[in-house]
């Protein structure tokens, strides 16, 4: 299994993808590269349609994810506590319209960014 990444600004992920592939990773600097599929981001749904997309060998992958490949950010790794990911870099914090019923307040909607999507900040 292999893949390629890019970390600033644009996590780029090629090739074949599989359940165990993100264990491995290689750093790749060619910009040319073709792509028989490109899926824009890099969440749960966007890495399972890679693998399966994948399972034949003869088709190539790509997928670009805004944010990082956060595997040793204890943000994600911590397993005591639920959501200490959020309200961080992890957390696009997308803030909504001014909301009448709270006296036009704006909430904090929190998605994950970064691979793995909002399953990084979700525990």
């Amino acid at each position: 299994m292999r893949f390629a990444t890019y970390y600033s600004p644009i996590l780029l992920l090629a090739a074949s993808i599989s359940p165990t592939a993100l264990c491995e990773s290689t750093i790749h600097t060619e910009s040319n590269n073709v792509f028989d599929y490109v899926i824009v981001g890099g969440g749960t749904a966007g890495l399972v349609i890679a693998s399966r997309l994948s399972e034949d060998p003869s088709i190539t992958v790509a997928i670009l994810e805004a944010g990082n490949f956060e595997r040793n950010n204890p943000n994600v790794t911590t397993t005591t506590e639920l959501g200490v990911g959020r309200n961080t870099a992890l957390d696009w914090q997308y803030e909504s319209e001014p909301q009448e019923i709270l006296g036009n307040k704006t909430l904090i909607w929190s998605a994950g960014k970064g691979l793995g999507g909002s399953s990084l900040i979700n525990g």
